[in-house]
């Protein structure tokens, strides 16, 4: 636990110097990308979540966030996840990466009894995600009924944290997304991730410059 608490406190410690590097090196007036998550303040955690997770892994903040030590987040009863991430401001998103290139270690407790996280062979990485744009009510009932902002059919390479382009048109002034894991590379129970990376600037900063 002394252990766990240690992780958690210098995730955060990590995630607070960059973002003061980032505000004192920042001149007035002058807006960048970043990495949502470890340089900005701007991800609501508190209405973040991930549908189908298992409670036995990562909670959807850890991969949000830098996530030095490999952790997972694993997909439940089967191999789709919905993560809806929220947003304090609105934001501009212009890339997404995706890394899933470290599998889970076994969970003793689930080892052997078929609850999942026995076995690297049982779970895999993510195919095909779906990302949508301010469908923050979307569940899995009703993910097969909306039009997708986005698709991507992802390759085992591109899911080392490949910068993937998001269609401008469709991610300004969000207010939430959420990505939708259709299906895993292994046809396999269960899906894993190791980090998802938002690269975008905050909506309202970047209209501001040019008033």
């Amino acid at each position: 636990m002394a252990r766990t608490n240690n992780e958690a406190t210098n995730t955060e410690k990590m995630r607070q110097h960059q973002l003061m590097k980032r505000m004192s090196a920042k001149p007035s007036g002058v807006h960048e990308e970043m990495d949502l998550a470890v340089c900005s303040d701007v991800i609501g955690f508190e209405q973040t979540l991930a549908l189908n997770a298992s409670s036995k892994f990562a909670k959807i903040r850890e991969i949000l966030e830098a996530n030095p030590t490999d952790k997972s987040l694993v997909s439940d009863v089967d191999r789709q996840l919905i993560l809806k991430i929220s947003f304090k401001n609105p934001v501009t998103l212009t890339f997404i990466s995706f890394r899933a290139d470290v599998p889970p270690k076994p969970n003793p407790d689930t080892a052997g009894d078929g609850g999942g996280g026995g076995d690297d062979d049982d779970i895999s990485p993510p195919s095909i995600i779906r990302i949508y744009s301010n469908k923050e009510d979307m569940d899995f009932d009703e993910v097969d009924r909306l039009e997708p902002s986005q698709t991507f059919e992802l390759s085992k390479e591109q899911l080392s944290g490949q910068r993937l382009v998001l269609r401008g048109s469709r991610f300004q002034r969000c207010s939430s997304i959420q990505i939708f894991v259709e299906d895993n590379h292994g046809d396999t129970e269960q899906t894993f991730l190791n980090r998802v990376s938002l690269i975008g600037r905050s909506a309202d900063s970047y209209h501001s410059s040019y008033r």
